[in-house]
């Protein structure tokens, strides 16, 4: 199994952070197509994405689904929290 690009999930994880606030109020079906999408932009399966959103919003690998969660903490928190994340190189 090919372990993804630290790199590219970092910078996933950015755009994602910031799609997490810009559709803040959009439906969640929409919002996880957004983010699958831009995995597969970035070169990653959706998970490896999902995973490190999730690590991030809820400090856990296993959660309750990843956008109630966010909704429950609100998007600026929850991009806020995945920036940090990143920015310790995590």
């Amino acid at each position: 199994m090919k372990k993804a690009d630290p790199a590219a999930v970092r910078a996933a994880l950015l755009e994602a952070a910031d799609q997490l606030v810009a559709q803040a109020r959009t439906p969640h079906p929409e919002r996880e197509a957004g983010l699958r999408a831009l995995a597969e932009r970035h070169g990653l399966k959706p998970g490896d994405l999902f995973m490190g959103l999730r690590v991030a919003v809820t400090g856990a690998t296993a959660s309750p689904p990843l956008l109630p969660s966010v909704d429950a903490i609100g998007a600026d928190e929850a991009a806020s929290r995945v920036r940090d994340l990143v920015a310790r190189g995590a």
